[in-house]
């Protein structure tokens, strides 16, 4: 432990000591004797009033080159400093004493510039400017968190652990609080057993609940994250009945990545949760969630034929049918994609595949309709060149008959009007018999 403290007897230009106890076991003296050597600092009694102070320490590396910094930053007020006040209590970076490698670990109030670990080979802290770090989930999900040198062990804890609970979803399947832990108290047993390192955990079985943290490769290679226990797929099966009549359709059909495929009908794929079935619980113990799976888990699915339906024909039931399946990229499952690892990889290299297959079959179907609606157009458009045909004769045939209509009745006007001139003209000839 080393103490910063004042030392002066008048209002002269003061100094101020860092004395104490240095750990034995600590190969990097400052001196002989830290006690009878103290590192001093020249300061003016009148400047130490309502200012702050920043003591600064450097270690360099001569092995490898890299410089630790440490940062003391004192704030202080109107009142005079008295001669012999602790001004501050601090523990040097040290060994620990089983080992002359390891360091002690920091504890939830350690801030990330007192981190050896984020200093680059330059000396250069990694987290001088915000960095930002994103948690992919296999099932597509991410969000983000911003990491700033001004944060503790427990900012970041807390900050991982909310990314998971709220801005990954998982909050609503386990303990909310419970994702991300700092280990300070080592346990033989479970997954926290090693002092000074976060434990990351996914509540969700299998690739969809696994996280994948990308970032800055300077950081994330300081963070040296590694997998302690690898995830394992839940096994889905399910049995299908008609909801009206209570018939077996399907049953123990298997699920593959929580997605069943070709189930009711052979067009239409499910994909479920992969933790319908499934409740996690906290164990305290083995500081982990236990997957426990439920009973039965049932639901209903209302299927409804959306397909478009054109008229084709002039009589009832003469129509086309078009049904296209959804392809938008979560129906495709892209929205799972992602290459973060190897196996991840793997598993989109299947998930193209089969959206490929399906964009192929879509085609093929778009295609096929194209064909039969070209060839619907090619007969409507011959069967109304025949019925204007038929129609142009008929009226051609309508016309034939009213011509012959007209002349009989002309031949019959003028017969009754020369009749009647026959009739006006016989009086006249009886008359001139008189004469």
């Amino acid at each position: 432990m080393y103490n910063l403290t004042a030392s002066a007897t008048s209002d002269a230009p003061r100094t101020v000591e860092i004395s104490g106890t240095q750990d034995s076991n600590w190969e990097l003296n400052w001196g002989e004797n830290v006690t009878d050597q103290p590192v001093r600092y020249g300061l003016d009694a009148n400047s130490l009033r309502n200012s702050t102070l920043t003591f600064s320490n450097f270690y360099l590396n001569s092995e490898d080159g890299t410089v630790y910094e440490g940062d003391i930053v004192l704030t202080t007020n109107s009142t005079p400093i008295e001669n012999g006040t602790s001004l501050a209590e601090f523990d040097a970076l040290r060994s620990n004493p089983e080992t002359t490698t390891e360091y002690l670990p920091a504890d939830l109030t350690t801030k990330l510039t007192e981190i050896t670990g984020l200093y680059n080979t330059e000396g250069v802290f990694m987290i001088d400017q915000p960095q930002t770090l994103t948690l992919t989930q296999g099932n597509g999900k991410s969000t983000s968190i911003t990491l700033y040198s001004t944060d503790t062990i427990e900012d970041v804890r807390k900050k991982l652990n909310d990314a998971i609970a709220y801005g990954l979803g998982q909050g609503s399947y386990a303990q909310a609080d419970k994702f991300v832990s700092f280990v300070t108290d080592a346990q033989e047993n479970g997954l926290e057993t090693v002092t000074g390192t976060f434990i990351i955990r996914s509540a969700m079985p299998g690739s969809a609940g696994e996280i994948c943290i990308t970032g800055d490769d300077q950081l994330i290679n300081a963070l040296a994250l590694n997998t302690i226990q690898d995830s394992s797929e839940s096994t889905l099966t399910a049995s299908v009945y008609d909801a009206h009549t209570g018939k077996l359709i399907t049953s123990n059909a298997k699920a593959s990545d929580s997605e069943f495929v070709s189930l009711i009908p052979p067009e239409i794929d499910i994909e479920v949760d992969s933790m319908s079935a499934l409740s996690a619980n906290w164990d305290d113990n083995t500081k982990k969630f236990i997957l426990t799976s439920k009973k039965v888990y049932s639901a209903f699915i209302h299927l409804k034929n959306n397909g478009t339906v054109l008229q084709t024909g002039a009589n009832g039931g003469e129509d086309f049918s078009i049904q296209l399946g959804d392809s938008s990229t979560s129906a495709l499952g892209l929205s799972r994609v992602n290459v973060l690892t190897r196996e991840n990889a793997s598993r989109s290299i299947s998930i193209l595949d089969r959206a490929i297959n399906s964009i192929s079959s879509q085609r093929a179907k778009i295609g096929s309709y194209s064909n039969a609606l070209e060839h619907s157009m090619t007969d409507l458009t011959t069967y109304s060149a025949n019925l204007t045909h038929a129609e142009a004769r008929l009226r051609d045939a309508d016309m034939a008959a009213s011509m012959m209509d007209f002349v009989k009745y002309q031949i019959l006007n003028q017969s009754g009007t020369s009749m009647l001139a026959q009739a006006n003209q016989l009086p006249q000839s009886v008359l001139s018999l008189y004469q």
